[in-house]
């Protein structure tokens, strides 16, 4: 997932541990890999409505 992630295995660890959050271009490239249509649907309790 680092790789495709475009990020060192330490960094991609720190995303998991919440150690550190990635860029938009990040985010967006992990969300691909594991099928997230929606970037919302990665953060728990959010409502398509708001």
């Amino acid at each position: 997932m680092a790789r495709i992630a475009g990020c060192t295995e330490l960094c991609y660890q720190r995303y998991e541990y919440g150690q550190r959050n990635p860029n938009v271009q990040t985010a967006i490239r992990i969300a691909d890999a594991l099928g997230v249509r929606d970037l919302r649907e990665l953060w728990s309790g959010y409502s398509a409505a708001h």
